[in-house]
């Protein structure tokens, strides 16, 4: 009866709503681009969801799906109910459903609004919690994947889905019909012709009739319509021979289709000859568009750029393309090399401070080198449109000015024939300020899904002679995979606009291979079509691997960069092996750029945890180093330095410390104690003092290195700043970032709450001030969902739970803990430890059962085999001793005892070498036993101590 009452009472309230005068309450508008300015019609369909939206129904997310084939307008009508609505809703929102990387950005763009960190499960989450009315437009989710799966949770907000796939019909507002949009209404076909072609009202009888006309041989489709009157505005026609026009490009495009898929064999050829007539209005529209082009490249500069970048894009994905990622192309390797050259100045000039010098090159590693530089200056020229080309041999700034005055008149050509549409937004701008803003910083273009299909299948651009058509396609997709890779830099571009330009990129990365792939499965079943019969059985079965040579490594690496700083570490991580092995095998494992490779691949494993493989591969550099520029060089002693830090997250922690002594006593005779590098190490023997539970040496250590580095960044900031290129004596190596030092001192504060005497306790307050400032300036500098700040605000928790405040401590706590989960899942090893602090707060609080819960799920044994080395990981061993602890508090002795004595049992083999039994936690294993086996004898059961007793003892 109460559920009744709150669904009526809910009801009621939205039907009062509705009643409301209209008030201008929109903070938020994150839509790509506007509708067009020639929209027309579709009234009753506007209605259709203004009605689903406005029905009273109980408290559920609203959902309206516009399903209807390709050209339809199915995004336009959704594009215009947001400009007309956008009053009524806080924020205003869009994903682009056309690729899960598509999506992934789009979300990362409203996870920004949110201020959580930038991810779809974060987004999604936002968005669910969101108390204000807001509005997501989830435009061409065509795919046959679950709508659940792109839709936020919940029952707040009102979503738009645009499909052709019919079985998302089905995710529709419950009791109200989708929307399926197929043809327009006579009249309505009539207007948007005539206003596509710029027709001067009002319209005469004759003219009217002729459009009618024309109207209907389009069958009133909206996107063939618009394309006609884009080809009777650029005088391609007249109204009156458009049909004609029409009928002749479709009729020869529907004979090339044919005669290409009879010489092809297609086993579908009757289904795709029907697919043929039906799509044929809307290709024959833009096949004029296209003729028209190709008839004045043979006269203009810019008609030739606008054929070329056309069919380019139509191997990059079809959203978002943006003009300065084509600039980069072309004046990033001038700017990358500029970087080199300081690097390498920068990097002599220290070597020559320090007195070091680098071990001689032998003989082999000479000639090899030689004979590289050698094959280069032979080698065949990088695949590269002629708009990008620089041969005038012109600096990067004024190539950059050349290039965007050339690029801008061929998209000119494309835009004004609406075979390339400009998106000129900018974001979160408000609807009513949409019309006529620019953006020259961020100038984006789009295409029609259809057109992007098209002019990449088109059969009319291969030799009609030609059998093997995949060369063709396979040069036009070389020279975007060129564009994508040269645009992105491996040495500088570090800028947070360079890092967003980076990031948008990866659609078009991802699609851009997906087109190559297909385009070897066609090569492989060419050759095999060409093979002698006898040939082409013993090769059925064989899969012939692409070429990979230099050019294919550099692409591999750059779209690495792009993957990795989108948080996608697996492709990351398999693009870098496959790198790893070709330089392996072609300069050898001593090479620089061999380690460069291998270190990047390191940071890529670390952060998949993968730790075992990460500290593989950085042991083998650091070997090299030794052996290539010596133990002093700084990359070596750079490299030593992270290997201690891959080595303690193993769990040995002797190896770890050892390491990390050896590389700061070279550290400081060659740079001194108060460099950065030196203060680094400084801050890992901390860590491994830690690890070893030797906690006032660890305060020490860490204050120490604290105290350095905060100087170091403080006299950075009161120095001018002043361009490397200008100073190429300073040592980038010097100077510690914001977050170094804040990192720093989260590791201070949270050693400080561990020292548990007297004099410890009295700095308990202080821990907790740090590691306060510490959490709000990280949220500041990186957003409230940064692995970070989420580290900052767990430390915070247990400083508060130490300081008594442990309700507090458990509601931060638990908040962290909730995102990070959703963020990084459940079994990352830094959850883990975050599930493990937690727990130590329940504890304190006085709620065992529910500390037992989580110290279980922290000391799972399973969850830690990729990153110990010896079969077990110290952080499992702290978290199952903790474990023990609360086993024996709620007189659970015997499952304690077990778990102490297997861990009695394994302790001496971490570390190696029996290293494990020298562990202070050895000795405490050993009392915690016996102590257990006497209160057995004895029967005590502490179940029944007081939660003020249990308080005053902290795990």
């Amino acid at each position: 009866m109460g559920v009744v009452n709150m669904q009526r009472a809910v009801q009621e309230a939205e039907s009062i709503l509705q009643s409301l005068p209209t008030i201008s309450s929109n903070v938020h508008y994150r839509i790509p681009r506007r509708s067009k300015d020639i929209y027309t019609g579709r009234d009753l369909q506007m209605k259709a969801i203004e009605d689903a939206f406005s029905a009273s129904i109980p408290p559920i997310q609203k959902r309206f799906v516009i399903q209807g084939q390709p050209g339809t307008g199915k995004t336009e009508l959704a594009l215009k109910y947001a400009e007309e609505h956008a009053r009524q809703y806080w924020g205003v929102f869009w994903v682009d459903a056309s690729s899960s990387a598509n999506t992934m950005l789009s979300y990362a763009k409203i996870a920004e609004v949110g201020g959580v960190e930038r991810n779809e499960n974060a987004a999604k989450h936002w968005l669910s919690s969101c108390v204000s009315p807001w509005l997501l437009i989830v435009d061409n989710a065509d795919d046959d994947e679950p709508l659940e799966e792109l839709l936020p949770l919940g029952t707040q907000g009102r979503i738009i889905v645009t499909t052709h796939n019919r079985r998302h019909i089905s995710y529709n507002i419950r009791g109200c019909s989708a929307l399926e949009l197929g043809a327009m209404d006579d009249e309505e076909a009539k207007v948007l012709l005539l206003r596509a072609a710029h027709e001067p009202t009002p319209w005469t009888e004759d003219i009217a009739k002729l459009a009618m006309d024309v109207c209907k041989h389009l069958y009133f489709l909206p996107l063939a319509l618009i394309q006609a009157g884009k080809a009777i505005v650029t005088n391609v026609c007249k109204m009156a021979n458009y049909i004609s026009h029409f009928e002749n490009e479709a009729d020869r495009i529907y004979r090339e289709r044919q005669r290409r898929r009879r010489l092809q064999s297609s086993p579908s050829f009757s289904r795709q000859v029907r697919a043929d007539k039906e799509s044929m209005n809307v290709f024959g529209s833009y096949e004029i568009l296209h003729q028209s082009i190709i008839g004045a490249a043979r006269e203009e500069e810019r008609f030739r750029d606008a054929l070329q970048l056309l069919h380019i894009f139509s191997y990059m994905h079809f959203q978002n393309i943006r003009l300065d990622v084509l600039v980069q192309a072309a004046v990033a390797p001038l700017r990358e090399a500029t970087a080199l050259e300081a690097r390498k100045r920068q990097e002599a000039i220290l070597l020559r401070k320090l007195g070091i010098v680098t071990p001689p090159q032998s003989w082999r590693a000479w000639l090899q080198d030689l004979a590289r530089s050698v094959a280069a200056r032979f080698a065949t020229p990088v695949v590269l449109p002629e708009a990008l080309k620089n041969p005038h041999n012109l600096d990067a700034e004024e190539l950059e000015k050349d290039i965007r005055s050339r690029l801008r008149e061929a998209l000119g050509v494309l835009v004004s024939r609406s075979l390339v549409l400009e998106n000129p937004i900018t974001i979160d701008s408000k609807p009513e300020s949409h019309r006529g803003v620019t953006s020259n910083e961020t100038e984006r273009f789009h295409m029609h899904p259809v057109v992007h299909k098209w002019i990449r299948e088109r059969p009319q651009d291969i030799n009609p002679e030609d059998r093997n058509p995949a060369a063709h396609h396979a040069l036009e997709c070389q020279y975007a995979k060129t564009i994508l890779m040269r645009a992105i830099m491996l040495q500088g571009g570090d800028t947070p606009a360079e890092t967003e330009m980076r990031r948008e990129m990866r659609p078009h990365i991802d699609h851009v291979r997906a087109c190559d792939a297909g385009i070897h499965r066609q090569f492989q079943k060419e050759r095999q079509s060409r093979a002698p019969s006898f040939q082409s059985f013993l090769s059925r079965g064989k899969v012939h691997e692409p070429v990979f040579g230099p050019l294919q490594a550099q692409e591999f690496a750059r779209y690495a960069r792009v993957y990795l700083e989108c948080g996608s570490f697996p492709e990351a991580n398999a693009l870098l092996e496959r790198v790893e092995s070709y330089l392996v095998e072609q300069v050898g494992n001593h090479h620089a750029l061999t380690h460069r490779v291998r270190l990047a691949r390191s940071e890529t494993l670390f952060a998949l945890t993968f730790w075992n493989d990460a500290t593989t591969l950085l042991g083998q550099v650091y070997e090299s180093q030794q052996f290539t520029l010596g133990k002093d060089h700084p990359e070596t002693l750079r490299c030593a330095s992270r290997l201690a830090a891959s080595i303690l997250t193993q769990g040995r922690i002797t190896h770890a410390l050892e390491l990390c002594e050896a590389t700061y006593n070279r550290m400081v005779k060659i740079y001194g104690p108060d460099h950065v590098e030196s203060l680094k190490c400084v801050q890992q023997m901390a860590r491994c003092h830690a690890y070893f539970l030797n906690t006032t040496k660890a305060i020490r250590l860490f204050g120490e290195a604290l105290e350095g580095m905060t100087a170091k960044l403080e006299t950075q900031r009161a120095s001018s700043p002043v361009d490397s290129d200008t100073n190429d004596a300073a040592d980038p190596n010097d100077q510690p970032s914001e977050s170094d030092v804040l990192y720093l001192q989260n590791e201070f504060a949270c050693e400080l709450i561990k020292d548990t005497s007297p004099a410890g306790r009295m700095r308990f307050a202080e821990a907790e001030q740090l590691l306060g400032q510490t959490a709000a300036r990280f949220s500041a500098l990186s957003g409230k969902e940064h692995p970070f700040s989420l580290l900052a605000r767990a430390t915070l928790g247990r400083a508060m739970a130490v300081n008594g405040r442990t309700a507090e401590a458990i509601h931060l706590m638990s908040e962290t803990l909730e995102v990070a989960e959703r963020n990084h899942g459940s079994d990352n090893l830094a959850v883990l430890a975050g599930k493990a602090w937690y727990a130590d707060a329940l504890a304190l609080h006085g709620d065992l059962a529910a500390a037992e819960r989580y110290f279980r799920e922290a000391s799972d044994k399973t969850k830690y085999a990729k990153a110990s080395a010896d079969g077990e990981h110290t952080d499992r061993i702290f978290h199952a001793w903790q474990l023990a602890d609360i086993l024996v508090r709620r007189g659970k002795l015997a499952e304690a005892l077990e778990i102490c004595q297997d861990l009695r049992k394994t302790l001496p083999e971490v570390g190696g070498h029996g290293l494990g039994s020298k562990h202070p936690l050895n000795k405490r294993l050993g009392d915690k036993i016996d102590e257990i086996k006497q209160m057995m004898r004895d029967g005590v059961m502490t179940a029944s101590r007081t939660t003020a007793q249990v308080k005053e003892q902290p795990t």
